[in-house]
């Protein structure tokens, strides 16, 4: 009788055991994403909207609502851009509108990402902000009747460029964490193909 029992245990054991040898851990979770990052070799980036080329600035304005050139001056200090003053444009209301020729540098056009689009004299393209990279596996939910597994994926920001602003914090937090489907075939757990 005790040889039937320690046979049924080692037996129930090892069953066990080859039913849990399918489900995906953290650390196999791990690998795959690692893998999956350095096979595509392309972080995910961020990017912003910014305003070139032919810029108007309306005086008036600029004293109710701050000045809009704050942010090209910047960029300028930065080796961003080269500003070139156009012209004055004075309306028959008083107001003043200054012209200026916002052009970029090599250093901002490494940053360009998209098509530019042109609309009256000014030019506005997607330029990145920051980078964000594989950080860790936080959470693994295996769904064996499905041969999936829901897995949260720790995204850290880096890279920051010229572009990002810290009011972007809020947008673009220091970690992200998205659920991502990891699928269960043949030739053991895939992320990416």
């Amino acid at each position: 009788m005790k040889l039937i029992m320690i046979t049924l245990t080692i037996l129930f054991s090892l069953i066990l055991t080859a039913c849990g040898s399918d489900e995906l851990s953290k650390n196999k979770a791990t690998d795959i994403a690692r893998e999956c990052e350095s096979k595509t070799n392309k972080p995910a980036i961020k990017t912003t909207t910014f305003d070139y080329g032919e810029i108007r600035v309306n005086t008036t304005m600029n004293k109710r609502f701050g000045d809009k050139m704050e942010k090209y001056l910047k960029f300028q200090d930065l080796g961003l851009v080269i500003i070139d003053t156009l012209a004055t444009q004075k309306s028959n209301f008083g107001n003043k509108t200054e012209v200026f020729n916002i052009q970029l540098t090599s250093k901002a056009k490494k940053l360009l990402v998209g098509k530019v689009k042109e609309r009256s004299g000014a030019l506005s393209a997607k330029f990145k902000t920051c980078e964000y990279k594989f950080k860790e596996i936080s959470e693994v939910q295996n769904l064996p009747e499905s041969n999936n597994a829901k897995v949260k994926i720790v995204f850290e920001r880096l890279s920051e460029t010229p572009f990002f602003e810290e009011n972007n914090e809020k947008q673009n937090p220091k970690e992200i964490i998205k659920t991502v489907p990891y699928r269960k075939t043949t030739d053991g757990w895939k992320l990416c193909d």
